[in-house]
């Protein structure tokens, strides 16, 4: 009898973990497409300076979230996108804005493409 109750913590603790860890994917990789599209639609609207301080507070958003996607998710995916994240910065501090309007509307795509990667579903498993 033990080892069924036993085995019932086991899987709920695991179904538990499955669940958080999908909705803070789920989050992460929303709300980071949300920020970098406020940071497009900045661009668009000409003001820089707003743009380059949310792509600025974008990094240091996503690098707190970095530690425990890293956990969970392949290294490279998570990495590659603070790489892009920091390279939107670059380009908006060095007053390229028609390079940073394109890695901005690619980084919104990106963050779309590795949550589908990312989240479970029947495609990612088989």
């Amino acid at each position: 009898m033990n080892r069924i109750i036993i085995a019932i913590v086991v899987i709920v603790l695991i179904l538990t973990f499955g669940v958080l860890n999908e909705v803070y994917i789920n989050n992460s990789f929303n709300g980071i497409g949300m920020r970098c599209e406020e940071v497009q639609s900045l661009l668009e609207n000409k003001d820089y300076e707003k743009a380059k301080q949310v792509s600025q507070e974008s990094i240091e958003w996503w690098h707190k979230r970095r530690e425990i996607l890293e956990l969970t998710c392949p290294h490279n995916e998570i990495k590659d996108f603070m790489t892009n994240l920091s390279t939107l910065y670059g380009a908006i501090y060095a007053e390229n804005y028609q390079d940073a309007l394109s890695i901005s509307i690619s980084l919104q795509q990106d963050a779309k493409t590795r949550l589908g990667l990312l989240k479970y579903a029947p495609k990612n498993i088989f």
